[in-house]
């Protein structure tokens, strides 16, 4: 390679070093999103939340973002269940949830409303689970006490939430939460100050910390191997049915308009028009024999309550048992992987792949 190659792109690259570090300083830094607990006209809690933001911002080692719950106007919670269970239905709480999952740390501003949080704040945190978890949290209180005894049962509430609260916190109390209401700022309040900086420290830490444990997490996409595989067995007894019928029409009826099938012999048909076109050219040269093969379902997964992920295997059968003769002469073996999707409760192929079952081939020793 030319030198001036080299010299070339070492230039390029140390007249773009300072971006490149700052790029990558800014992936590495967690994201603390400060939510303002309380909603009503008149409150005070838009005064610590820009306070501590305003703190969170001078320093070069997290991004932080005000996080109004004015903007997220969700209604008392409604849900089937947590959308740790169900996905929530209810379009602000699906865009809160998206918000939430933005951030890999929290800054909780609360009230004390006769000794425990805010409802619209309680209600915020039950609108969300999987969005929350494994991420740390800190809390800023204010009022006669400084809303100690609200923090006290939200420290309570986020670990149920799989969160981590700092042990640090900053309370806003008595004389100084006074002054600030008649507009003071707390940034001239000097012994907050020492509080506040050690809870955003250990805050950076933890949600550092987990930000790093959460990605180094090879994640487990189903939602249970153990669910109820019904669409999976309910679609492959239609297809079993039309195979005995050597029905087409009945095979590819719940084939999606746009599904993807891979051939055993390495074709890859787009769309319900091709493939039904060759599986009624294919089904139309076939005498229909009942059980001559038979579909089983070996593996189903869930990833997410309207996707289904399944193998299935397609084994012959001998005349006299019905019973699967892998390898038999002249019978056709395959593994099928499927993947199915529910559209207003009905469950369609949306891609599928067949490949044939050689296991006798693997199976044979090497010479």
């Amino acid at each position: 390679m030319p030198i001036g190659y080299h010299l070339a792109n070492t230039l390029v690259l140390r007249l773009h070093e300072p971006r490149l570090a700052a790029i990558m300083a800014a992936m590495t830094k967690p994201r603390i999103g400060i939510i303002i607990g309380t909603t009503r006209e008149g409150r005070f809690g838009d005064k610590p939340a820009r306070w501590i933001f305003d703190m969170a911002a001078r320093r070069d080692d997290l991004e932080a973002e005000l996080v109004d719950l004015r903007d997220f106007p969700m209604p008392f919670f409604d849900e089937v269940a947590s959308n740790a269970w169900v996905p929530s239905k209810n379009e602000v709480a699906q865009r809160w949830q998206r918000k939430v999952a933005e951030f890999d740390g929290y800054i909780f501003v609360t009230a004390e409303y006769n000794r425990a949080p805010p409802g619209v704040l309680k209600n915020a945190l039950d609108y969300a689970y999987p969005e929350w978890t494994r991420k740390a949290a800190a809390c800023v209180g204010y009022g006669g006490l400084g809303g100690a005894r609200a923090v006290e049962q939200l420290r309570l509430i986020l670990v149920e939430l799989q969160m981590a609260p700092t042990r640090t916190g900053v309370h806003i109390q008595g004389a100084d939460f006074m002054a600030a209401k008649k507009g003071q700022n707390l940034a001239e309040i000097a012994h907050l100050q020492p509080s506040a900086n050690a809870m955003l420290d250990e805050l950076v830490w933890w949600s550092s910390a987990l930000k790093a444990a959460r990605e180094g997490v090879r994640p487990a996409l189903a939602e249970s191997s153990s669910r109820d595989a019904s669409p999976v067995t309910a679609f492959v007894a239609e297809l079993q049915a039309a195979i005995d019928a050597a029905d087409a029409d009945r095979f590819n009826a719940r084939f999606a308009a746009d599904v993807l099938w891979g051939s055993p012999f390495g074709a890859v048909i787009d769309g319900y028009d091709a493939i039904h076109a060759i599986h009624a050219r294919m089904f139309a040269g076939i005498k229909p024999v009942p059980g001559a093969s038979r579909y089983v379902v070996e593996h189903a997964r869930f990833p997410t309550p309207d996707v289904a992920v399944a193998y299935v295997r397609r084994l012959a059968t001998t005349r006299e048992s019905g019973e699967p003769e892998p390898g038999a002469p002249g019978t056709f073996d395959e593994l099928a992987l499927f993947v199915l999707v529910r559209r207003d409760g009905t469950w369609w192929l949306a891609a599928g792949q067949h490949v044939p079952d050689r296991r006798d081939v693997y199976a044979r020793p090497r010479s």
